[in-house]
């Protein structure tokens, strides 16, 4: 139990630091942002200025996150199931795995990263279809310079703590779909084709898709968020060598400080497993679902040689 409780101090240190570097960021950055453009708002829906809208929505989105994961996570977890399910009945058959418990800080991190890369790619697309009462572009007439160095960021760690709440409502059913050990498989029927044996997680089939989106995306979002549009029409008073270490340093810091907002939601699923996890389990079973119990990989490979030396080719 105490090994167990000592994986979550890594993951919680490293989501502390990433949200107070976050909270210190957008109150240094709005307040100088706020001195160009006193009347500027960028979240119109929270009251105050541009620094306090900033900081007001950390507060608000973190018990945000929360709640989305305790309501939303296993009703949606449920309809990606029944989903996959429907679709490749054809060929494809659901199974419970029986797996081994172990899940490292090293696992939580990485699977902290999607959703942030997700929010990062398509916050501007989607908060662009977003009410005027609710979120404002930024405007036109900032000088480039306050607009490149102080505005841009700001933008894009709001826009993307927004939008993460999308990404997660997405993610966090995946996850749950992983850790319940549910798997879709050819059926033994199948088999008997020339195919290889595929098998692959529920929540594997959905987050490899759109994750693969996510991965592609965000190479070319912050290509044109912090460098093209810079490039082209460069800033005053920065040079282009500044301009390429400013951009590549926010290119790589602000995936890490969304996944410091992630991360203790991957704490809660990994603490609430044992409640979230058999209510999938059970409507798989409902649904057909067999029982799939793995040996160690040493065991199968003992089992695999044996079964190999006694192996005796029919004769022609």
């Amino acid at each position: 139990m105490q090994t167990k409780k000592r994986k979550y101090l890594v993951p919680l240190v490293l989501s502390i630091a990433g949200i107070l570097t976050s909270l210190g960021i957008v109150s240094i950055y709005s307040r100088r942002i706020v001195q160009e453009r006193p009347a500027f708002d960028s979240v119109v829906a929270l009251p105050g200025d541009l620094v306090s809208d900033a900081i007001n929505l950390i507060y608000i989105m973190l018990p945000v996150y929360v709640i989305e994961f305790l309501l939303l996570t296993i009703p949606i977890a449920a309809l990606m199931l029944i989903l996959n399910r429907a679709v490749r009945a054809r060929w494809y058959t659901q199974s419970v795995v029986h797996m081994g418990e172990r899940f490292d800080v090293y696992r939580m991190l990485r699977r902290s990263v999607a959703p942030a890369l997700f929010s990062l790619s398509f916050s501007e697309a989607i908060l662009g279809y977003a009410p005027e009462w609710f979120f404002a572009q930024p405007e036109l007439g900032f000088d480039r310079t306050i607009a490149y160095l102080y505005l841009n960021p700001v933008f894009s760690l709001n826009g993307a703590l927004i939008t993460l709440a999308v990404a997660l409502a997405v993610y966090m059913p995946t996850w749950l779909l992983n850790d319940a050990g549910i798997v879709s498989h050819l059926k033994t029927e199948e088999l008997e084709n020339r195919l290889c044996p595929d098998t692959q997680s529920v929540g594997k089939w959905y987050s490899n898709f759109i994750s693969g989106f996510a991965l592609l995306a965000y190479p070319l979002t912050v290509f044109l968020q912090y460098f093209y549009r810079w490039i082209v029409a460069p800033p005053t008073g920065v040079s282009l060598p500044n301009l390429v270490i400013y951009s590549s340093l926010w290119s790589l810091m602000l995936p890490l400080l969304l996944m410091a907002f992630v991360l203790p939601v991957v704490i809660l699923n990994e603490l609430l497993l044992d409640r979230f996890t058999p209510p999938l389990q059970g409507l798989a079973r409902q649904l057909g679902a067999g029982e799939i119990y793995v040996k160690n990989l040493g065991d199968v490979m003992i089992d695999v040689s044996q079964t190999l030396d006694d192996y005796t080719p029919p004769e022609e």
